[in-house]
């Protein structure tokens, strides 16, 4: 499976070959090409070592030889850090080491770290990624210094500023191990200097290599279904490397193994293989998703305790990847079980669900409950649902009870009993619901987003791949359009043309339809009005793509 030359080493940037139909895919299709982009994490991806490579095996060996160090230490921390879904799947694991922590009445030994802090854990924060400084000072703030600590940066494409601004300062702080998670290649990691920072990804990395202590643990996944979409193949892995990692270390009787690790993967992808046992039901459950934002409609996930967690979680990366507004997807988390969600899509009680969302909800709204076996606060969630007139469905986690009756269903029966599987699984589930129902909507051309935000210099990048990979054109042509759209003129000066990616970042923070404006304004057919008047007449960009 050959990649272009150009994008070749940056894989998580990539288009996947396997995915270049997938937007006039059926829902099953759909289902079927996401579980062959899955498959790639284990199988391997080109000559690239996959999870299962004998120096990926050692990499995750080391890196859990050195959290079992930090923890045998009096005072030892772990600390994990990352931007958007990646700092998301920090917190939640943390969270869950804590508690079992807390269990045990010992003090937290695990701190999660999140560009933009908490809030952005519910909606993303414009530009967070790309702050050099703050991502030292932010780190400061929960390692002290002479702490002995071990600390996972997670960037999948290696290429967040915050994150590699945090590795490099772990590199110069003696009894700091720095662990870098992501995926691509090194020579993939993003070598472009960004206003503010000190060095790139890809030499920081450099100089980790020379450190014997320091871990880059990078296996090859293969480009995502949904170009540069890294919350889909880059959070399941980094969801179960994390684990992993975590679980062997914190146990007393420690097996750190080649045996032990190739065992958890194969639970791993044993998992995901009987979660895709479930496409026609995850398809059906699909399409319904689709319907409702074609007619204007929401889809609300609600869960209590982590399964609610995860719906959030999947739900505020809807507008950052798919230009989606903040209300298109929303995850609501019942019963706070202490965790800090305090603001209004999270910790609810179900009478405050009732009153809020539940208030607004309309015939083409979907309610989707995310259930398990010792919960059953969705039964009143979801009676209530159907007497609006809204369509409701159920995830089912390994559910022993019967559920009331709803439109769709999808029973997650894994064959390996756990919390980590069983919530692989459902996050598995919830990607394909809002991947595909936003592909149905029209936010999709082939295996391209068409309407993401620009909300930090990742995605201007990408939004410029878009535009030359899409419309045929080339960088410079690309880049024009861009800047127009951003800039919102059909006459750019020098300084508007050559402006800088944060300073275009900046500009374009908050604002809807850039690129599906720039995509029309590179084909010379349209000015800045007409390219305008024409979106608001058909806002399904991949129409418009067809005829241009």
């Amino acid at each position: 499976m050959n990649l272009p030359d150009s994008t070749h080493a940056r894989i998580t940037e990539a288009p996947n070959p396997l995915t270049l139909g997938i937007d006039l895919a059926s829902p099953l299709e759909m289902v079927s090409l996401l579980e062959k982009c899955d498959r790639q994490m284990f199988a391997g991806f080109d000559d690239y070592p996959s999870l299962k490579h004998p120096e990926i095996i050692r990499k995750i060996r080391q890196s859990v030889q050195h959290v079992q160090q930090v923890l045998a230490a009096e005072n030892g921390r772990i600390i994990i850090s990352g931007a958007g879904t990646s700092g998301r799947l920090a917190w939640l694991i943390c969270r869950k080491f804590n508690s079992i922590l807390e269990q045990q009445s010992r003090r937290p030994r695990f701190y999660p770290l999140l560009a933009g802090g908490f809030r952005a854990f519910v909606k993303a924060v414009e530009g967070a990624e790309d702050d050099w400084q703050q991502g030292i000072k932010d780190l400061q703030a929960v390692l002290p210094e002479e702490q002995k600590a071990a600390y996972i940066g997670i960037s999948c494409g290696l290429s967040a500023p915050w994150v590699a601004a945090q590795l490099d300062w772990c590199l110069h702080q003696p009894g700091v191990i720095p662990i870098a998670l992501g995926f691509n290649p090194i020579e993939g990691a993003r070598d472009t200097l960004t206003e503010g920072n000190k060095k790139t990804f890809k030499q920081v990395l450099e100089e980790m290599q020379q450190d014997p202590q320091a871990v880059i643990l990078n296996p090859i996944l293969g480009p995502e279904a949904i170009t540069g979409s890294t919350r889909l193949k880059g959070g399941s892995a980094t969801k179960l490397l994390l684990e992993m990692i975590l679980s062997l270390a914190f146990k007393e009787s420690a097996d750190s193994s080649e045996e032990a690790i190739l065992s958890l993967l194969k639970n791993y992808q044993r998992t995901i293989e009987s979660t895709y046992h479930q496409r026609d039901s995850i398809a059906q459950l699909m399409s319904a998703a689709g319907e409702s934002l074609r007619a204007g409609g929401h889809i609300y996930y609600v869960g209590s305790g982590t399964l609610g967690l995860l719906g959030l979680i999947d739900a505020s990366e809807c507008p950052p990847t798919f230009g989606a507004d903040f209300e298109d997807v929303r995850g609501v988390v019942l019963k706070d079980e202490g965790g800090g969600m305090k603001d209004d899509r999270g910790g609810m009680t179900v009478e405050e669900f009732e009153k809020k969302p539940m208030g607004t909800l309309t015939e083409p709204d979907l309610v989707i409950a995310l259930a398990k076996s010792d919960d059953t606060s969705f039964d009143t969630v979801l009676n209530t649902c159907r007497k609006i007139g809204a369509r409701t469905a159920c995830i089912a986690v390994n559910l022993n009870q019967d559920i009331p009756t709803v439109d769709y269903r999808v029973n997650l029966a894994n064959p390996v009993r756990g919390g980590f599987f069983e919530e692989l699984s459902l996050k598995l589930v919830l990607n394909a619901i809002s991947t595909g129902a936003h592909i149905l909507a029209g936010r999709v051309y082939r295996n391209r987003m068409i309407d993401l935000r620009i909300s930090n210099s990742k995605l201007y990048f990408r939004s410029l791949q878009i535009i030359e990979d899409i419309m045929k054109v080339n960088s410079k042509t690309a880049k024009e359009a861009l800047h127009r759209a951003i800039y919102m003129t059909d006459h750019l000066t020098g300084n508007q043309l050559n402006s800088t990616a944060t300073e275009c970042v900046r500009l374009a923070t908050g604002r809807k339809k850039i690129v599906p404006l720039a995509l029309l304004l590179s084909t010379g057919k349209y000015n800045l009005k007409t390219a305008g008047e024409t979106l608001e007449k058909e806002p399904v960009v991949r129409k418009l793509i067809e005829v241009a």
